[in-house]
């Protein structure tokens, strides 16, 4: 397969992800090993837009780890226990991590669920990038 095929190939990949992650009602986010957000659905977006928040924790290369490390608060303590679970993930000491805590945002009048499972594996993003060059 050449570059070209590969690329396009990747680019549907991207297109049908997408569509499938903006279909999930779940606020989700996607970050990378060092914390930094990858990419989020639209249902994540309109939380952060409806909610008023700040910090942007919707857009793209905002370090998550850095937003829940510098809570302030009601949402401190429950911020670092997610901080540390997700690090926790991303070391490979556990395989997912979820832990239900209350909402104290503008429109938000019911409890979180926060569930990370484990996507990432060592290498994967370099076949990528290779089939890319």
């Amino acid at each position: 397969m050449d570059s070209q095929k590969a690329k396009e190939i990747i680019k549907q990949t991207q297109a049908y992800a997408r569509t499938i992650l903006n279909s999930l009602s779940a606020h989700i986010a996607i970050i990378d090993e060092n914390g930094r957000i990858l990419e989020t659905n639209q249902a994540w977006n309109e939380f952060a837009r409806s909610n008023q928040i700040k910090l942007r924790p919707s857009s793209p290369d905002i370090n998550y780890l850095d937003i829940c490390e510098s809570a302030r608060g009601n949402s401190a303590k429950n911020a670092a226990v997610v901080a540390r679970g997700i690090r926790q993930v991303i070391n490979g000491e556990i395989h997912e991590f979820s832990i239900d805590y209350p909402c104290h945002l503008i429109r938000c009048k019911y409890s979180n669920a926060f569930y990370l499972p484990c996507f990432y594996k060592k290498g994967l993003n370099n076949i990528y990038n290779q089939l890319l060059a």
